[in-house]
């Protein structure tokens, strides 16, 4: 339920961006007529001298605020001498001194605004305006390779587009306001493309969910972010479907440790644009709760040994292996001694205790393609795959019965436990896995009798011998 609220919940964004990215694509440049106008795309209007206004993020924020001053600029950025990280505005220092900052012992990375949006020199500025409307942010990081050309300022760029389009009035879509609420709360990484795959919006979760890929930028293939992870066959397939036709591929992989689900999707076309809808979203927690789900659900919950369901199950796939390639196994029943007595006698408690000790002793005599598992009570099933004669079980059993007899303390109590044990061998004693457990089980509780009828005779004397 979860992934699909968070899914639904894109598909709005989606919904509210699809359309007006595309206007801005094409529709707007059309309008506007800026597709024929010179310097309508990023390179014609960067900033190219950035550094000249650019302060180091180790730098002390009061240093800052004094050449700020000193040169009355209205805005900072933040550089590392190769990329731009982020900006500062009066107003900012101004909001961090009220609430009591000490610039003097603080360093600019830790007051900058880092919401800057990251384009391909080539961008068209009314698409380069729209991000910066729909994700808050006044400046605009133009970048090739990697590396900062210069900054565009929000309202540089307006003033810009006013001056291309003969005065006319720059505003923000009606909508920005909403997708930058969404953008703020969503879980989902969202990038939006044309038709030729370059991105053309995308979130900041989207950024954070990438962040060992580097930052997208507005203009760029989306396969330069994920050419490891998708073929580029997935949009060609999805292009390939019916006009007017959804269509969408999931995918899921790995990656900087987590666990990313992916869903491609070909965005509603119309006769002036269409384009394709990625949706990543961090799923790692999710599954790796299902991971413990289904291993509590195929475990013991007391002795966390293998339960019913999963020694069924490894045992029908041993005995599928073994009659294919000609192989063997053995199946082993034990059963502790007058458990029920130690439990009566003694409680739950102690006798649960107990249960987890013997549980722990059995599992470390195992090998690693052995299983051993809790069929329930006090009885317990070992498989052992390649085991092809009495005298390889009866070592088996020897060894575990070592084991369990040696002297067993809880809270400050000693029990001496023994067991019974009986065995089947596959294939000469049985070939399917309903005849070997019955024939292990029934040698167990024949050996158990003998056990209890020795037992009987060592406390009559030779009067049992006699009897028998």
């Amino acid at each position: 339920m979860s992934e699909k609220r968070n899914d639904d919940r894109a598909e709005h964004e989606i919904d509210l961006v699809f359309n007006k990215v595309m206007a801005c694509d094409a529709g707007e440049r059309s309008r506007y007529r800026l597709d024929t106008m010179p310097g309508t795309h990023a390179g014609g209007v960067v900033q190219k001298r950035w550094r000249e206004q650019e302060v180091r993020p180790e730098e002390m924020a009061i240093e800052a605020y004094g050449r700020m001053t000193r040169e009355g600029a209205g805005m900072l950025v933040v550089g590392d001498g190769e990329r731009l990280l982020g900006y500062l505005q009066p107003d900012d220092l101004a909001r961090w001194v009220e609430v009591g900052t000490d610039l003097w012992k603080t360093p600019v990375r830790e007051i900058m605004n880092g919401n800057v949006v990251r384009v391909a020199p080539t961008t068209q500025l009314s698409l380069i305006l729209y991000n910066m409307y729909a994700q808050g942010a006044s400046v605009a990081s133009v970048e090739r390779d990697n590396r900062c050309l210069g900054f565009i300022r929000r309202d540089a760029l307006e003033k810009s587009l006013r001056h291309l389009l003969g005065g006319e009035d720059v505003q923000a879509p009606r909508d920005s306001w909403e997708l930058h609420l969404l953008d703020e709360l969503l879980d989902v990484g969202v990038i939006i493309t044309n038709e030729r795959r370059e991105i053309m919006y995308f979130n900041s979760c989207l950024s954070h969910l990438l962040s060992g890929k580097g930052t997208p930028r507005i203009g760029d293939d989306v396969m330069e972010y994920l050419r490891s992870e998708l073929n580029e066959d997935v949009f060609h397939r999805l292009s390939r479907r019916e006009h007017g036709v959804a269509g969408e591929e999931r995918f899921e992989w790995r990656f900087d440790g987590r666990i990313l689900s992916c869903k491609v999707q070909r965005c509603a076309e119309t006769a002036e644009a269409c384009g394709f809808a990625v949706l990543l979203r961090d799923v790692t927690r999710e599954r790796l709760e299902m991971e413990k789900v289904k291993k509590l659900a195929l475990r013991d919950p007391l002795t966390l040994l293998a339960n019913k369901t999963l020694f069924l199950e490894r045992l029908a796939n041993e005995i599928n292996r073994a009659n294919r390639y000609g192989g063997s196994l053995a199946v082993i029943f034990l059963d502790i001694d007058d458990f029920k007595y130690l439990n009566d006698t003694h409680g739950h408690l102690i006798g649960d205790r107990v249960l987890q000790a013997m549980a722990a002793r059995m599992a470390d005599t195992v090998r690693e393609s052995d299983t051993v598992a809790r069929f329930g009570g006090d009885e317990f099933v070992f498989l052992l795959p390649n085991v092809n004669s009495d005298e390889s079980a009866n070592r088996f059993i020897r060894k575990i019965q070592e084991e369990i007899r040696r002297p067993l303390n809880v809270d400050g109590r000693v029990f001496d436990v023994s067991i019974s044990v009986g065995y089947a061998i596959y294939p000469w004693d049985g070939t399917t896995a309903e005849s070997l457990l019955s024939l292990a089980d029934r040698s167990m509780y024949e050996a158990k009798r003998n056990r209890a009828a020795k037992k009987r005779m060592r406390r009559g004397g030779g009067q049992g011998l006699s009897a028998e």
